[in-house]
């Protein structure tokens, strides 16, 4: 019997393996599985890398919000007012889930604001914050740690009144006028404003001068005037001890009182007269400017430079902005 070849072809057609309908499924899922470890790794690489920017931006913010506090209250860290400025920035801190770096020199939990010139209204404070964030991303921690650490600080001018006031007893209280001023010696009249009579009082100026003992309840018993000196010191404590004609004693003290207006001192180039040198001491400048040249040498162009001699100032360091100066002219090679 002959066999044509279309029945050959059908019967070889009929033996031939065919593959599988899910190998090509499965491969997919092979290759899925080895894919998945990349994109868990892509995926917490960008989580922590989120979290870390986010906690950045949040501490900048906390480093404002802390500074706006110091400068509204800038005697906090020496009264109850530090409790409140410490929850301040502890309570932030823990919404952000940051491990708050410690002040480096005192070692408190909080970092303490800086007042890298005086306490006076207008002068600078400054607050700087450190985090650390725990990273989840093994290859993150194996190349920067498990923690990340992440700094912030901001500089807000002092704005407020800058006093803590103590009272022991409910009747004693003091008034000074002028508080403040931009010049010494600065000369401050006290007023005892006790609502009820008083046999005797204490004043204490905060400036290491004796104490003054005042004695009776009439109208010039009540005022004192204290002039204050010392170049060296910006602000001062004043406090005021009283015992009432009924035997009652009272307390009263206020911290930082009495302030200088401080500004910066400039460096003095140019020439005399219409033109003088323009000068910025970051502050409200309202001393006067005397120039000195060099004896038998009139003021000549070019322009000489100038010097601060005798005096209790120094170029670019902080001074009361109501200092009253005298420039001298530089000799060739010194002054």
């Amino acid at each position: 019997m002959r066999v044509g070849p279309y029945v050959l072809r059908a019967a070889a057609n009929a033996w031939r393996i065919k593959p599988a309908r899910g190998s090509s499924r499965g491969q997919g899922l092979a290759e899925f599985v080895l894919i998945i470890p990349v994109l868990l790794l892509v995926t917490l690489v960008a989580i922590d890398f989120g979290r870390v920017f986010l906690g950045w931006i949040n501490l900048q913010n906390m480093a404002r919000i802390a500074a706006n506090e110091a400068a509204s209250h800038a005697n906090a860290w020496t009264s109850s007012e530090r409790t409140a400025y410490q929850q301040l920035v502890l309570g932030d801190a823990a919404a952000i889930n940051c491990d708050l770096q410690p002040d480096a020199v005192t070692g408190a939990p909080v970092p303490e604001p800086s007042f890298p010139v005086s306490l006076a209204i207008g002068q600078p404070v400054r607050v700087t914050l450190g985090c650390r964030f725990h990273v989840m991303t093994p290859v993150i921690g194996a190349i920067l740690g498990n923690t990340v650490n992440v700094g912030a600080s901001a500089v807000f001018p002092i704005k407020g009144a800058m006093t803590e006031t103590t009272t022991t007893g409910s009747f004693c209280s003091f008034s000074g006028s002028p508080v403040t001023d931009d010049k010494l010696p600065l000369t401050v009249t006290f007023t005892d404003n006790s609502t009820k009579p008083i046999e005797s009082r204490i004043w204490s100026f905060g400036d290491g001068t004796d104490s003054v003992t005042v004695a009776g309840d009439s109208t010039t018993a009540r005022s004192t005037t204290h002039t204050y000196t010392d170049p060296t010191r910006t602000s001062w404590t004043v406090s005021l001890s009283v015992q009432a004609a009924d035997g009652t004693h009272c307390f009263m003290e206020i911290k930082n009182y009495i302030s200088l207006a401080m500004c910066t001192v400039p460096d003095f180039t140019g020439r005399p007269g219409s033109d003088a040198p323009l000068l910025s001491w970051g502050g409200t400048y309202t001393g006067t400017i005397t120039y000195q040249p060099k004896k038998g040498d009139p003021f000549t162009s070019p322009a000489p430079s100038w010097t601060v001699e005798s005096q209790s100032v120094t170029a670019q360091q902080p001074a009361p902005c109501g200092t009253s100066i005298t420039l001298f002219e530089k000799k060739s090679g010194g002054k």
